[in-house]
Parts: C-alpha cells; structure tokens; sequence
C-alpha cells in the first residue's frame, strides 16, 4: 500500500502500490487524479496533469476497465430501517385515501346541488300563479304550494350546509393519512365515511372506510403515524 493526496482537496488516500501512476478517484471529492506516492518529507507529489488545459486528452482518454475495480469510490450512505418503513406505511395509505378522498369529493357535489336547489326553488316558487281560492292551499285553505316550496328550501339549505361539512372532514383526513399525520381525524373521516346517513356516498363510503381503518391499524403504519404525530 501506498499514501498518495488528492491534488484537488488534499485528502489523503491508500493505494495499492499497483495503482502508482494510474488514474483514481478521489474518495473525498470524487474527482480523478493520477496517483503518486508522497515524498519522505510529506508533501504531496505533483499533479501529473497539472499546467495541462482542458482541450489536453486527459478528459478524452479511454479507461481501462480493470481501472474500475480496483479505483476508491465514494461510499453511499446506506438506508436505514426506518426510512425503508415509512416508505412502505406511504405506499400503503396512499390508496384508501385516494378512496377516502372520492367519497368526499363526491359529498362536495351533492352538498353544493342541494344548496343549488335552496336558490333556485324560491325563485320557482315566487313565479307561480297563486291557487284559486276554492283549490286547495287558496285563501283560507292552509299552506298552499308556494309556502311548501320555501320550506323545502331551507330543508336542501340544512341538508347542504350538512354534507359539505361532513366532506371537508372527511377529505382533510384523507389529506393528513396520506402525508402519516393526525392518525385520529384520518381515522375520523374514515368512520364518517362508513355510517350508513351519515355519509355523503353510503354505497362507497362503507368499503372504503373499512379498508382505510384496516390500513391505519397495521403496526408499521401505526407506528409512522404515532411517530409524525409526536414530532
């Protein structure tokens, strides 16, 4: 083995005695540099390609292949285990609440539909022609068909109001399941978009919730979210 220095950071490498006067790569900058063995007095030898521009061949020279394995390379910095599981606890989220998000997308719909209808049936209602007075809901008759039509807006005004609620929820816990974070209101939305009534999208949001909560309840999963929730 040999000490040789790296002419462009000064870092000093091991060689083997085979590789003297061939190229290497500097395990500190990663750039190549021709090895020479220091002197008895510590300096470093000269840089055989110093004084040479960069048109010279240094650049353009072809490497022997051999070179390759037997040249210091600059270590890569390992995985750990928990980087390797909170990548797979993201993988593993990221489809229920995709889901999660459907249902409350979908809840954003019906809820603005339905404050749709809170306007525009009270402006059907003020353009009907009143009802005779001998029909049924004229004068004297009790609640004629104009007065219904109001109280049926502010039903579709309650029931909007409601669902868009409920979806905000539901669609900010999908948000936080995906990024590991607030496991309670990720587990939150999921349980909102299960309950039969409840949710906005009772066909969907059943399956859907259920896989979301059976995700969130595996160890490693847990364990990411308990982790992001405590820093």
């Amino acid at each position: 083995m040999a000490i040789t220095t790296c002419p462009h950071c000064t870092s000093k490498l091991s060689v083997g005695s085979d590789l003297i006067g061939r190229e290497v790569e500097c395990g500190s900058c990663g750039r190549a540099f021709v090895a020479a063995p220091e002197d008895t007095r510590g300096s470093p030898a000269p840089d055989l390609w110093a004084g040479m521009s960069p048109d010279d061949d240094r650049g353009s020279r072809r490497r022997d292949p051999d070179d390759d394995d037997d040249r210091p390379r600059r270590r890569r910095r390992r995985r750990t285990d928990d980087e390797d599981d909170r990548e797979w606890a993201e993988d593993q989220v990221q489809q229920p609440a995709t889901m999660l998000q459907v249902v409350g997308w979908w809840g954003v719909f019906i809820g603005s539909l339905n404050l749709l209808f809170a306007v525009a049936v009270p402006i059907i209602a003020v353009n009907l022609p009143p009802p005779p007075a001998n029909a049924p809901g004229g004068p004297g008759g009790g609640m004629n068909p104009q007065q219904d039509m109001i109280i049926s807006a502010g039903f579709y005004v309650v029931q909007g109001v409601y669902i868009l609620g409920l979806s905000f929820v539901i669609l900010t816990g999908a948000a936080r399941m995906k990024r590991l974070e607030s496991r309670g209101l990720a587990m939150t939305a999921a349980i909102l978009a299960m309950i039969p009534c409840f949710s906005p999208c009772c066909l969907l949001g059943l399956p859907f919730g259920v896989i979301a909560i059976q995700t969130m309840n595996k160890p490693v999963v847990r364990e990411q979210f308990e982790r992001n929730d405590r820093s």
